[in-house]
């Protein structure tokens, strides 16, 4: 972690893209693709050909790491029928290929050793979802449509839902004990679990989760108990590779403070455990101005900060530019930056950023021509 950092915006651009550790693994720089659902897989789970050219394709991007996107645990656990599944050997053969075409792309260009990481999420009671014309999806898919009922510990727009016990439980946890296990294998370099917006594990972090039995409801230390166990499990299971937590917030007044102080207390737990990351994710509600956004983030980023100083943490919502990343880096209150919407339309948005400050150009050689002024670039 850089605890002092120069507000010359080209210093802080020079050290935002130089390495970084997590566990035993190096990372060229901070900035890294955050997983975006495309909801493009097979009704089985499987990744598409365009999943393979998606991917592919940030290997010259010049990230510090690419995180696929939530990628569930089982059959059950998807949002709808087409999420990116990691339960089998078909689904995890697959997605070796992917990450071996990737590395080998990033080994030929032979000049940023991007990283490639996995996300892990079960979707819990928002399952069984349809997809409109517009993500995410809203509609709830019927079982007698195609759709299954849903695994949860609290109801839903009032939807029927199975109740989950303690062999459930234990169910759930041998599953992303297992889907690590094949991530690993895969040759995934980092594994983010998904404990946000909504899904399974933020349902029980959830204030909302009152009346889940056997000690998992009412308190947050009752409410954190699951989550944790799974992510104990876990690190067990994969000792060896960064092992990350991301988590949000809303915006809204009622509930901010609550989610934030929830989160804090997650961070430090976590940190317990052996996280080596903690992704913090804003909800960019509809009539959020970007002041707010930046207040309420750099709020939840310091209260996370200050009861777990040592966890790198990396903020992800809104940072598609250079100024809003410099201005949270040049604070100390996050080590790392996830970007998606601006990275999946212009993949080769760093070697613009490098441009702008005079940096070498890092990317194929055969793209270089494109940027314009490209004599402005440091040298090669």
């Amino acid at each position: 972690m850089i605890k002092e950092k120069q507000h010359n915006t080209d210093t802080l651009i020079g050290s935002l893209l130089s390495p970084t550790c997590l566990r035993n693994i190096e990372f060229p720089n901070r900035i890294f693709f955050s997983p975006m659902w495309l909801n493009s897989a097979e009704g089985d789970g499987m990744p598409t050909d365009f999943y393979r050219d998606h991917y592919w394709r940030y290997a010259y991007s010049g990230l510090g790491g690419v995180i696929l996107e939530g990628t569930v645990v089982s059959e059950i656990g998807r949002i709808t029928p087409r999420c990116l599944g990691l339960y089998n050997d078909a689904q995890e053969s697959a997605l070796g290929e992917i990450v071996s075409g990737f590395r080998a792309r990033v080994a030929a260009l032979g000049k940023v050793p991007t990283r490639i990481g996995i996300q892990l999420r079960h979707a819990g009671i928002k399952a069984s979802m349809d997809r409109p014309k517009q993500l995410p999806p809203t509609e709830i898919l019927l079982p007698e449509d195609g759709g299954w009922i849903p695994l949860g510990v609290f109801s839903y727009h009032d939807r029927e839902f199975r109740y989950i016990d303690a062999d459930g439980r234990k169910i759930i946890k041998e599953q992303f004990v297992e889907a690590a296990k094949r991530a690993a294998k895969a040759n995934f370099e980092l594994i983010e679990l998904h404990w946000a917006h909504g899904y399974l594990f933020h349902q029980y972090l959830s204030s909302e989760n009152i009346n889940a039995g056997e000690g998992h409801g009412g308190p947050l230390e009752n409410r954190i108990k699951f989550p944790l166990e799974v992510f104990a499990a876990v690190r067990k299971a994969v000792p060896d590779i960064p092992l990350g937590v991301r988590v949000s917030f809303g915006y809204k007044i009622i509930d901010v403070q609550k989610e934030i102080e929830i989160n804090r207390i997650v961070a430090g737990e976590i940190a317990r455990e052996g996280a080596d990351y903690i992704a913090i994710s804003d909800r960019g509600l509809p009539g959020d101005t970007v002041a707010e956004r930046r207040e309420m983030h750099s709020l939840a980023l310091e209260r996370i900060r200050s009861v777990a100083p040592s966890l790198p943490i990396m903020a992800v919502g809104g940072f598609g530019d250079l100024h809003t990343i410099s201005d949270f880096y040049s604070k100390g209150i996050s080590d790392m930056f996830a970007i998606g919407r601006t990275l999946l339309w212009n993949p080769m948005l760093i070697h613009e950023w490098r441009h702008q400050v005079g940096l070498p150009y890092l990317g194929p050689e055969v793209y270089k021509f494109s940027f314009k002024g490209t004599t402005n670039f440091g040298p090669s």
